[in-house]
């Protein structure tokens, strides 16, 4: 399995299998050095998006597994990494990652990172 793997998925898929290649996906990730940050966050996007409009969201195991893979890789001076892990933020059900938000909220430089933070904080916050 490789990381272009998720463009042979159909379209939507029931949320166990998202659980399962999103863990996968994590797992290559986590373990190919040559896959750089930004191809992972786009990533991760794509297979957030096979969940569809699932009310009942990642597992908080997946939704940890991403929480620490943005802790490490977050970077608030490269702007397209910066929305993607916003946005991949924005998808987890865990209070943890409210609590991450906040937290990088505290420190953000400008005025785009903290607007963006707070759109990703409302959008947990509304489910």
């Amino acid at each position: 399995m490789n990381i272009k793997d998720i463009d042979k998925l159909p379209s939507v898929l029931p949320i166990e299998e998202v659980n399962l290649y999103m863990g996968q996906l994590l797992d290559v990730i986590n373990s190919d050095s040559s896959i750089n940050s930004l191809d992972a966050a786009v990533s991760i996007s794509d297979l957030i998006s096979f969940q569809g409009y699932n009310k009942e969201g990642l597992s908080f195991e997946i939704s940890m597994k991403i929480l620490n893979w943005i802790k490490r890789n977050y970077d608030s001076s490269n702007l397209e990494l910066t929305d993607y892990c916003l946005s991949n933020l924005a998808n987890l059900t865990c209070k943890e990652a409210i609590d991450y938000l906040k937290h990088i909220l505290a420190s953000a430089s400008t005025e785009w990172e903290r607007k963006e933070i707070s759109q990703a904080l409302d959008e947990i916050i509304k489910r």
